[in-house]
């Protein structure tokens, strides 16, 4: 993007909103089973003992969904990290202040989101990654690819480098038998008193324990429970999936700040490269990592290796469904449903909020409890009824508004407007 069009102000991506709109829709099918199952819920035997159209959801899932859509998010919370700041100098804004209220607010939702709904969020680690790199707007876009592609590929470093050592010597560790792990003793540690409760909170991982507690504990013993989910998720992030963030939200403003990123009808060549080259690394790696989980080959070294496979393979598929609807928006007319996709894209921030309400009611003790009593083909049928719900009120909403509620409100906060944020809350 040339410095005149930055000086002008960024005007709004239809192409942007779309792929926001898928990701949110797409995110749904990777994390229904985070909503329904334990957490330790990559066995897909969890349910009906492995059958073979349970491994076959699991295994769909794996190749077409998980990792991909978050990666999608990331690519574009980067993107979006340059419009705000070409925006906020065009209208001779301040950029520090307003990132500043836009971040902070993010990480204020996203904490409340994992406390009160979900043990899932990524908005507050969003916020915390989108701080430290958003002051890297300034540099020259190859410099912002190149640290972005480092980041990205340390993780995938440290998988390759444990995969021969774990091969040669991986330790079993035996575990062994806990009498709170016992039906009795799990049902007295759910219901009984609260010492017995956090007594028993060093067995969070136990699947018994967690589906008891998500299927018919208190709505406060709950929480407790997803708080320490969420704070230990919060350390694989940092270590793990953190690198893998800030490397895409580095990407995805370096091709923003390009402008190509923007306006995929001028730039159709570097759309068509993405899908094909990302289908052509991706497709393979994703395949092969689906295997290996399948086959259970390897072990521990095994599990490991598809991890590595799933990791890198699920950025190139994600790079080539990225290329694939920069295509199909590149057209002179939309494809028929890419305006209420669109729609979602414009109201993700809501739409994300409304999933965890909508998928938690379902599951938890709090709504009808079915959390550990379907499986995974069953949880598509659930994931079909939500979208068919956000979809519909939607297109509702947008029919008489022109953002989502808490995008209004989030905004407002963004330009510190805040007669307007108050008005927004109470709307």
């Amino acid at each position: 993007m040339s410095d005149a069009e930055a000086a002008a102000g960024v005007p709004r991506s239809r192409y942007l909103d779309v792929l926001r709109g898928i990701a949110i829709l797409g995110i749904l099918p990777a994390n229904l089973p985070s909503f329904a199952l334990p957490i330790s819920n990559d066995d897909p035997a969890w349910v009906t003992g492995g059958g073979f159209h349970e491994v076959l959801v699991h295994q769909a899932t794996r190749l077409l969904f998980d990792q991909k859509f978050i990666t999608l998010f990331s690519l574009l919370f980067g993107a979006g990290l340059w419009v705000l700041r070409a925006n906020a100098e065009a209208a001779g804004r301040g950029f520090a202040p307003r990132i500043l209220r836009r971040l902070g607010f993010l990480w204020g939702a996203g904490v409340a989101h994992a406390v009160f709904l979900w043990w899932g969020d990524v908005l507050a680690y969003y916020a915390i990654f989108g701080l430290l790199c958003c002051w890297a707007g300034g540099w020259e876009p190859r410099w912002l690819r190149l640290l972005g592609v480092i980041l990205i590929l340390l993780p995938a470093v440290m998988l390759a480098l444990a995969v021969p050592v774990l091969w040669i010597a991986a330790p079993e560790v035996a575990q062994p038998p806990d009498p709170i792990l016992t039906p009795d003793g799990v049902v007295a540690a759910v219901h009984g008193s609260w010492g017995d409760f956090l007594s028993a909170l060093d067995r969070v991982w136990d699947t018994r324990f967690v589906a008891e507690v998500y299927r018919s504990g208190s709505y406060a013993r709950i929480m407790v429970v997803r708080t320490v989910h969420w704070a230990f998720m919060g350390v694989t992030v940092l270590v793990y999936y953190g690198w893998r963030i800030a490397g895409l939200f580095l990407i995805g403003l370096a091709w923003a700040k390009e402008g190509w990123l923007l306006r995929p009808e001028a730039h159709r060549e570097k759309f068509r490269l993405l899908l094909r080259a990302g289908f052509v690394v991706g497709m393979p790696l994703q395949a092969a990592s689906c295997a290996l989980d399948a086959g259970g080959w390897g072990g521990t070294a095994g599990a490991v290796l598809a991890e590595l496979a799933q990791y890198l393979g699920s950025i190139g598929l994600a790079a080539a469904y990225a290329g694939g609807v920069g295509l199909l928006c590149a057209r002179p007319a939309l494809p028929r449903g890419f305006g209420l996709l669109a729609k979602v894209g414009r109201t993700a921030f809501s739409n994300y909020l409304l999933q965890s309400v909508l998928c938690t009611f379902v599951f938890y003790s709090y709504g009808l409890g079915w959390f550990g009593r379907l499986d995974r083909l069953e949880l598509l049928g659930v994931g079909l009824a939500v979208w068919g719900i956000q979809l519909g009120l939607t297109a509702w909403w947008m029919r008489h508004r022109s953002m989502g509620p808490l995008e209004r409100l989030w905004r407002a906060v963004t330009n510190g407007e805040w007669t307007a944020a108050t008005k927004a809350a109470k709307y």
